[in-house]
């Protein structure tokens, strides 16, 4: 859908809106903390640094639903540069489905990666590092303040899982339910012939279950 450039404009516009504009200044944040530690370390050399905002369409500060995954994709980060089901990838595809096939809307989902920022190289992805998922952990228990309403953490692949794990305990005693599933990318769909999407596809349908109680309405 981002490949319509006027839809992509129209959603780029929005990026301001009240119940996103704290997670997108959080990502500001994020952007220029992470460039002045690269630019530390590898001085004039230092790569750019890409971390999408979030879309507009989701629910922002209100949501319930925690979308976690590994890293940003390149669509993501160097195309629509915003996090979103309305990509032009394959996984942000499968999470569109994912939404439609569970019936919930886009406003009780907030997207998010355990690595906030782009380690791709224009090209292709990188895998993330463990340094990395541990540099993150501190920016999603930021995240989690600003969007007090989150009930569910949907935690979407090894890398995910293991950025919650040394919280998962405390997280769960402050009422968030952690689900885990399998990353919805084509990768493990094409190597587990589709399981993979039913079993996401089945977690998004329980998270829905337990975020419909208190449902943040809509806007």
């Amino acid at each position: 859908m981002h490949k319509d450039s006027a839809f992509l404009a129209a959603k780029q516009a929005r990026w301001g809106e009240d119940h996103v504009a704290p997670v997108n200044q959080f990502v500001d944040q994020i952007r220029t903390e992470i460039a002045e530690e690269w630019a530390t370390e590898h001085g004039e050399d230092a790569p750019p640094v890409f971390v999408p905002y979030v879309d507009p369409d989701s629910g922002g500060v209100s949501a319930r639903v925690l979308f976690l995954l590994e890293s940003p994709a390149g669509p993501a980060a160097l195309g629509s540069r915003m996090l979103s089901a309305d990509n032009d990838d394959e996984t942000a595809k499968n999470v569109w489905l994912g939404y439609q096939d569970s019936g919930m809307p886009r406003t009780f989902g907030l997207p998010w990666n355990a690595v906030p920022w782009y380690v791709g190289d224009g090209k292709k992805n990188r895998s993330v590092t463990s340094a990395q998922v541990e540099r993150g952990r501190r920016y999603l228990q930021e995240l989690l303040e600003l969007a007090p309403e989150i009930r569910v953490i949907l935690a979407l692949g090894r890398r995910a899982q293991a950025s919650i794990a040394p919280d998962e305990r405390d997280l769960r005693a402050r009422g968030i339910e952690i689900i885990k599933a399998t990353h919805p990318s084509p990768i493990p769909a094409a190597s587990t012939r589709g399981r993979s999407l039913l079993e996401f596809n089945s977690a998004l349908a329980t998270a829905y279950g337990i975020a419909r109680d208190g449902s943040p309405g809509d806007r």
